[in-house]
């Protein structure tokens, strides 16, 4: 596990007067801190501005991680954010746009294995820790 996927840039991005809203699992890896660093919990809500964010678990091989269901309060839009997941339990409804991280189809991966493109380990950490088409296709179908 890479404990800097997707966070590479995070201590430079708070230097910067920008607020990191993440799981207190993840900033205790990550060995963050600062008054720009905000701990949330699963299941907690926080307000930016005019949108109004829910923290969920997601299922990852990482450290606490959360997806983001945000809510403009003022067009009442929902957008649904998760990255590195290979599972989502929650369904959420009136979601008007989402942007979730989906690395791989079955068949193409296995074909890529096949072909040396990439190598068994790789493969089999990707299929346990992100989603695949086709179980996004089934997350999407149950969130309508």
């Amino acid at each position: 596990m890479n404990i800097f996927d997707h966070a590479k840039s995070v201590a430079k991005i708070a230097s910067l007067g920008i607020n990191i809203y993440s799981a207190k699992g993840t900033i205790d890896k990550l060995e963050l801190e600062g008054h720009r660093i905000k701990s949330v919990k699963d299941k907690e809500q926080f307000s930016i501005g005019s949108f109004n964010i829910l923290a969920f678990s997601t299922q990852h091989d990482a450290a606490d991680p959360l997806g983001f269901l945000i809510q403009d309060s003022i067009t009442k839009d929902k957008f649904l954010f998760a990255t590195d997941t290979y599972y989502i339990k929650y369904k959420f409804k009136g979601i008007s746009q989402m942007a979730i991280e989906c690395n791989y189809s079955e068949e193409q991966l296995d074909e890529n294995v096949n072909s040396g493109k990439i190598n068994r380990y790789l493969a089999n950490r990707i299929k346990k820790s992100h989603f695949s088409l086709e179980n996004l296709i089934e997350f999407l179908k149950a969130n309508d």
